[in-house]
């Protein structure tokens, strides 16, 4: 299925998915989104082995789902830190909890860090902010 959207048969992944039952079909992007955020609650992975991929402007919103869920379940621990996140174009704030799986947007030598590598942060205290 892959190597059929990377060459662009579009038409013929679909197909293949849909033969496959792993397509799925929604009437509003609210239901997509309330349902993949359910199938992600409902996985049997570990929280670790899971992820989503969305576009950018549905990401926020199952992020902050996802978080709720997190806290409610016992999965984020402690005190949540509110931390300035600055960008070419827009200052924000982003939250984060010991139990919060992050990406590194930058590589690091020092740290030996890449781009994209994920991390689950095991505690946040104040002096480390």
């Amino acid at each position: 299925m892959a190597v059929k959207l990377i060459n662009g048969d579009i038409a013929d992944g679909i197909v293949l998915l849909s033969d496959n039952n792993s397509l799925r079909a929604d009437n509003t992007l609210k239901e997509s989104i309330n349902q993949l955020i359910n199938d992600w609650k409902n996985s049997k992975f570990e929280l670790q082995d899971r992820l989503i991929i969305a576009g950018h402007k549905e990401a926020e919103n199952i992020n902050q789902n996802i978080r709720n869920y997190m806290k409610e379940n016992g999965d984020l621990k402690g005190p949540e830190y509110s931390i300035l996140i600055s960008g070419a174009e827009s200052k924000k704030y982003a939250n984060y909890m010991a139990g919060d799986r992050i990406v590194f947007q930058t590589n690091d030598k020092d740290l030996q860090i890449q781009n994209s590598e994920f991390a689950t942060l095991v505690s946040i205290d104040e002096i480390s902010l």
